[in-house]
């Protein structure tokens, strides 16, 4: 069964713990980071965690997350702790098939400002003048002639419509500072 399909996570019973001390009993290797810096230099790669022994304190387990995240999953005790790889969902693609990012030695990576203004520039013009700011107009003028019937009063900048669009609060602003001097 794939990891990611795993069925939901049940509530254990738990049975036989009585009594379940929450004191986490350290049955795996934990890194400094001088460590990892070390193994990393020496291996080339990141130090991987090993697999955890989940039955050494199942009664924390089934009741208490660790901090590291092994042992979450009683099913899969590895799946998303600390110092362990990512599942990858398509092959990695280095320049060198290591670790060199691709375009940094061999090939030009195209630049990624002509890229968007390729893909999103368009030859036909836009007929109307009316941008964003005519739709926020609307809002204001619309929040002015028919109020909402249902008024809140715990909204921070103290009209609820001001915080629906960013260019509405600005446009409310002005407004106010222009109107209430």
């Amino acid at each position: 069964m794939p990891i990611f399909t795993a069925p939901p996570m049940r509530l254990f019973s738990l049975g036989k713990c009585t009594q379940v001390v929450p004191v986490e009993v350290e049955t795996r290797q934990v890194f400094s980071v001088a460590q990892m810096r070390a193994r990393q230099q020496q291996m080339g790669c990141a130090e991987v965690q090993i697999p955890a022994s989940c039955s050494v304190n199942e009664c924390f387990h089934k009741s208490f997350r660790s901090i590291d995240g092994t042992c979450n999953n009683l099913a899969n005790p590895i799946v998303g702790a600390a110092f362990t790889p990512f599942t990858r969902l398509l092959p990695s693609a280095y320049d060198d098939g290591i670790n060199a990012l691709i375009g940094a030695t061999t090939r030009a990576r195209p630049n990624p400002r002509e890229v968007s203004m390729f893909l999103l520039s368009t030859r036909r013009a836009i007929g109307s003048k009316s941008n964003s700011m005519l739709m926020q107009f609307g809002q204001v003028v619309n929040g002015r002639t028919f109020p909402p019937n249902n008024r809140r009063d715990s909204m921070t900048v103290g009209d609820d419509r001001a915080t629906i669009f960013i260019g509405l609060a600005a446009m409310h602003t002005t407004f106010l500072r222009l109107h209430n001097g």
